[in-house]
């Protein structure tokens, strides 16, 4: 088989590799902080986006969040103003999206439930990028410039590996390989940790302040980012 062409997404992915994240994480943080950007310089008052968001009434509570913490109290007013107004004329009951709808991985696993996509326009978007870095992913499994940067990265989170294994029950090797040393590299980190805090035992190993922080890279591995996994 001739080796897949390389281009810009290619590229992207091995710069994802060298965060010291997971590479979907650190792919979907990208593609959500570029949508808030542009939503909130450009498309406040795109009819389109906001006929849209008007549709499926508003964001998850999730993003809605995130969207707060880039402080444009003014685009979240002329956003959120009419659907304040609609829930007054509805009673006070709010039309929130479907959480059957919200972060329904209908992309990320193929479609073929026959889910709906996500109502909420960011998770769409966590949608959309994890299905297309996990592609590339396969797609390059193979590849032995792909496969130095997996090598030295962290690997994938382990609910994103998860959802590269729905597609594929049988990656590349290196990538399984890859999982399993850094997975079983954390388990012992993490006991070395446990047995550091013992304070009935005779004998404690002695940890560097990089090795006393492994209960924050084991909620990464095992949890993935927070904006970035669906629920």
């Amino acid at each position: 088989m001739a080796p897949a062409e390389k281009h810009t997404p290619f590229f992207n992915l091995i710069d994802a590799l060298k965060t010291g994240r997971c590479p979907v994480c650190a792919r979907i943080s990208l593609r959500l902080n570029q949508f808030f950007d542009t939503l909130l310089y450009q498309n406040v008052n795109n009819r389109g986006f906001r006929a849209d968001l008007r549709a499926n009434g508003g964001f998850c509570a999730h993003h809605a969040h995130d969207l707060a913490g880039w402080k444009d109290g003014l685009a979240v007013a002329i956003m959120h103003l009419e659907f304040l107004e609609a829930a007054s004329r509805n009673g006070g009951v709010p039309k929130r999206p479907d959480a059957s709808r919200t972060r329904g991985r209908s992309t990320v696993s193929g479609g073929t439930g026959g889910s709906k996509a996500p109502a909420c326009p960011a998770c769409r978007i966590v949608d959309s990028e994890a299905d297309t870095t996990l592609d590339l992913i396969l797609q390059y499994g193979e590849d032995d410039e792909f496969l130095a940067s997996f090598r030295e990265s962290v690997g994938l989170c382990l609910p994103h590996y998860a959802l590269l294994l729905e597609k594929n029950r049988r990656p590349a090797a290196g990538i399984v390989a890859r999982q399993k040393e850094f997975l079983d590299a954390l388990i012992q980190q993490t006991r070395d940790f446990i047995d550091s805090e013992n304070v009935t035992a005779k004998v404690r190993p002695e940890l560097s302040r990089e090795q006393r922080l492994v209960w924050k890279r084991l909620i990464a591995h095992y949890y993935g980012d927070r904006d970035a996994i669906p629920l």
